[in-house]
């Protein structure tokens, strides 16, 4: 059964969007979605089943660890039927991802589910709130920071959403299961921030790439018609990437972010994407009331892959002060330093400079809009492993395996970052 929050939100905007978009769709689960086109005609979408083993990684001479995050103690599952069934370790459906949220919220005092809005396709942009305090008025002097991470902005980084369900996962469960534990570092992280944990911002996008294309980037936005191919086809012209359509300085600059047909097409405007506008308006929305500074402390842009802690800036002759860059690459140091405690992961991080260590002009990122507009001083994007030097064909299908050693290292980076600023 799909859940009722979702359910009832979807079927409002099924009413909502009718007038306003040519295209709404409702999805009851994973396998079965009523798209609407009110230019032609209703019909129904039934997905193949996605293969979700993909290539392994070389072997690795170490002895492997034993990721802090691979056996995670229970919370209170019991009022869920659901999370008991829940298998952590797994490339999970977007339906699975939002049930699992909502079965979060309903098992956890810490929790709240929250709604960014809903994406071309009507898919709901869920994230839980997670904080020990009741939950404040965003504009209250007193609120606590906010520790935002936004996971999948890309649809084939499946690595990115389900490291971030354990993320999750572990804040509940450690707080609850130990609650008289006053110094543990989950209880620290927890009673001093408010976590605001976006799994999957690309739902559409990541949909289809589990459906019919592995290594779909974009959303799923439709080109008006003078951007279509001359025989009038779709086909890769759909879709946006949600990380090159944040407002930053020479948006669109380069003749590959400007092709409409491909994949990192930056689309026609900055915030032209309902994603996009929903991030921008929600983390506008967190300013103090008196001083009009943001809460948010840290902003973490998760993706996948190449093992790297970086930091603005993604475009070319952009400067930081020195004492950002201090502060930046003080924090990525000490992240990518406890990430090599951990025996038999991928193999080496790196940290630094965004464009220095992607070796790319990327103008449009999340990470960089966040840290110049919304003055997010603490912004990185984290790239997953595995390293960069494995090719696409392992670095983008990694198999199930690979989730609790990936989940591990954005643990303990998050951890050292959001105990040591």
């Amino acid at each position: 059964m799909f859940p009722t929050f979702v359910a009832a939100h979807l079927v409002s905007t099924l009413v909502h969007m009718g007038n306003q978009s040519h295209r709404t769709q409702c999805c009851l689960n994973e396998t079965y979605c009523i798209s609407v086109d009110t230019d032609r005609y209703p019909d129904i979408f039934v997905p193949p089943s996605p293969s979700t083993a993909g290539p392994s990684l070389p072997p690795d001479s170490s002895n492997w660890a034993t990721p802090e995050l691979h056996t995670l103690p229970t919370f209170n599952q019991s009022k869920s039927p659901f999370l008991q069934g829940f298998q952590k370790n797994r490339f999970h459906g977007i339906d699975q991802i939002y049930r699992y949220l909502e079965a979060v919220m309903e098992s956890s005092k810490l929790a709240t589910l929250l709604n960014l809005g809903f994406t071309f396709e009507s898919r709901p942009l869920l994230g839980l709130l997670i904080s020990s305090r009741v939950r404040p008025d965003p504009r209250d002097p007193e609120a606590p920071p906010v520790v935002f991470i936004e996971c999948g902005l890309h649809a084939r980084e499946w690595i990115a959403p389900a490291s971030c369900l354990l993320i999750i996962h572990h804040l509940v469960s450690q707080y609850d299961k130990d609650p008289d534990r006053t110094h543990s570092q989950v209880r620290r992280m927890i009673d001093d921030f408010e976590w605001r944990i976006f799994p999957c911002m690309n739902p559409d996008g990541y949909a289809y790439s589990m459906s019919v294309d592995r290594k779909w980037k974009k959303n799923r936005s439709k080109r008006p018609r003078d951007q279509l191919k001359p025989d009038g086809s779709q086909d890769n012209c759909t879709g946006v990437d949600l990380n090159r359509n944040f407002d930053t300085p020479l948006f669109c600059e380069t003749p590959n972010l400007r092709d409409p047909c491909g994949p990192d097409y930056c689309g026609p405007q900055p915030f032209s994407e309902l994603e996009t506008k929903a991030l921008r308006d929600h983390i506008l929305g967190l300013r103090r009331a008196r001083s009009r500074q943001t809460r948010i402390q840290f902003y973490f842009s998760v993706h996948s892959y190449a093992q790297l802690w970086i930091f603005p800036h993604g475009y070319r002759n952009a400067t930081l002060s020195a004492e950002d860059r201090r502060r930046l690459e003080n924090l990525s140091k000490g992240a990518v330093k406890e990430i090599s405690k951990i025996r038999g992961g991928y193999g080496e991080w790196k940290y630094g400079n965004i464009t220095q260590l992607m070796g790319y002009n990327g103008p449009g990122a999340s990470t960089d809009w966040a840290f110049d507009t919304a003055k997010i001083f603490y912004s990185f994007a984290i790239e997953l492993g595995p390293h960069s030097s494995v090719g696409e064909n392992i670095g983008f299908t990694l198999s199930e395996q690979q989730i609790p050693r990936s989940a591990t290292e954005l643990w303990v980076g998050l951890k050292f970052c959001t105990l040591n600023y």
